[in-house]
C-alpha cells in the first residue's frame, strides 16, 4: 500500500502545480499533421483563378473549349493542382539555343557515316 501524504496548499498553489504539469505534458507531445501530397490538392474556380493569375471568365472559356484539365461535379468546377502544373509545362517554349541543339543533334544522328 502506498503512503498517503496530506499537505495544506492554497488554491493558487494547486492551480500553479496543475498548470505546470499540463504545460509540461503538452510540450512533451509532438503534434504532427499527416503528410499531404500538395500536388493532389484540388482547387475551386476561385483558387484556380488566383493560382494561374487568370480571370474567372477566362477559365470558364478554357474549360468550355476543353483546353484546360478540369472536373465538373454538378454545377461546380474543380481543378487538380498537378494537372494544372502539367498543363502549364506543356506550353513551354523552347529557347533558340535548345532549338539549335535539337537541329545539331538531328543532323549528327541522320547524316553520320
Amino acid at each position: 500500500m502506498e503512503e498517503l501524504i496530506l499537505i495544506s496548499i492554497s488554491k493558487h498553489e494547486l492551480k500553479c502545480i496543475i498548470d505546470g504539469a499540463v504545460k509540461s505534458a503538452i510540450s512533451a507531445v509532438k503534434f504532427t499533421s499527416p503528410e499531404i501530397d500538395k500536388s493532389q490538392e484540388i482547387f475551386s474556380i476561385e483558387e484556380t483563378s488566383v493560382f494561374l493569375s487568370l480571370a474567372k471568365p477566362t477559365i470558364y472559356t478554357l474549360t468550355s473549349k476543353g483546353k484546360i484539365p478540369h472536373f465538373k461535379k454538378g454545377k461546380k468546377l474543380y481543378f487538380k493542382k498537378s494537372e494544372l502544373l502539367s498543363w502549364i509545362e506543356a506550353g513551354k517554349q523552347k529557347t533558340i539555343i535548345s532549338e539549335r541543339e535539337d537541329v545539331d543533334n538531328h543532323l549528327i544522328k541522320n547524316f553520320k557515316r
